[in-house]
């Protein structure tokens, strides 16, 4: 079953007035959401404003992703929000994680106030190394990791998703099998953090300049920290203040030229089926095809 915003809010006001009278919340407003969940808002006499995330269906199938439980993404979250807060990375105060009853499950968080700006570079900067420099490692397996070796997993989605992109836009990539991919991505002894991997403005709550909280941990990884700065790369966000402030004192060393570019296709063949077939852009699918083009001819000129 697919959810509409309306269906989730009426079954989110009954769960709530079920699972949580004491609160005394008003009904939920929709505040907005991505491919997989909603947002919404409720008021609390007891607990003041809170964000609460629905998701839009029990399962997930796109293009992008064959199989994603819904219910296996919001017990991440509440997980990854907890470690980041022992780690001193600013996120939402995790309020109730409530699973398992019909007929939705969903996460409730502090409602973060916040003006609508973006973070400034050095801020995001930042963020990520902080992130990236947290000692501890979740205990159990990151969804999007899907229990498999990093190497082994990217190779097979970037292969799978460049025939996507190859079906739906026709064209043919210069991108060579998953054994040669995963050889590559094999190739280098480099660090291991976990990583957020989808550190964008919609997802770091701002007030002037300055982060106020970073959200939905739906496609975190544990890997190599060059495997996010690429995917920040790609998003146009990785100009000169965020690496200066990304790298301080201890420069990262830089991933061979091989592996920047698969981390690059990594994100680049992602995007373009996001604008190809889940949320479909002609405007935007174009360039971003054009993109994944340019990057396989690039690899394929190291071979």
């Amino acid at each position: 079953m697919t959810w509409s915003s309306n269906e989730a809010r009426v079954a989110l006001a009954g769960r709530l007035r079920e699972d949580h009278p004491e609160w005394e919340a008003d009904e939920p407003v929709l505040m907005g959401g991505g491919l997989e969940f909603f947002v919404f808002r409720i008021q609390s006499a007891r607990q003041g404003p809170l964000a609460i995330k629905v998701p839009r269906a029990p399962i997930f199938i796109n293009d992008n992703d064959p199989r994603v439980v819904a219910r296996d993404l919001l017990e991440q979250e509440a997980a990854l929000i907890s470690r980041a807060a022992r780690g001193g990375i600013p996120v939402p105060r995790l309020v109730a994680l409530e699973l398992g009853r019909e007929p939705l499950d969903y996460l409730v968080l502090e409602y973060v106030e916040h003006a609508g700006g973006e973070p400034s570079p050095r801020a995001l900067g930042e963020l990520v190394r902080r992130l990236h420099s947290l000692p501890e490692l979740p205990s159990r397996p990151l969804v999007a990791q899907q229990g498999r070796p990093l190497a082994e997993l990217l190779a097979e989605r970037i292969h799978r998703r460049a025939r996507v992109v190859e079906r739906l836009a026709g064209v043919r990539l210069a991108l060579p099998g998953p054994e040669w991919l995963a050889d590559v991505l094999h190739g280098s002894e480099r660090p291991r953090a976990v990583l957020h991997m989808d550190v964008r403005p919609a997802n770091v709550l701002a007030r002037e300049g300055q982060v106020l909280a970073l959200l939905d941990w739906s496609n975190a990884l544990v890997g190599d920290p060059a495997l996010e700065l690429a995917r920040i790369a790609e998003y146009g966000l990785a100009g000169p203040e965020f690496l200066a402030a990304y790298h301080g004192l201890e420069p990262l060393p830089p991933p061979p030229a091989r592996l920047e570019l698969l981390y690059r296709i990594d994100t680049a063949v992602m995007l373009a089926v996001v604008f190809l077939s889940e949320q479909p852009d002609a405007e935007k699918a174009r360039p971003q095809v054009a993109r994944v083009v340019e990057l396989c001819g690039r690899l394929e000129g190291t071979r």
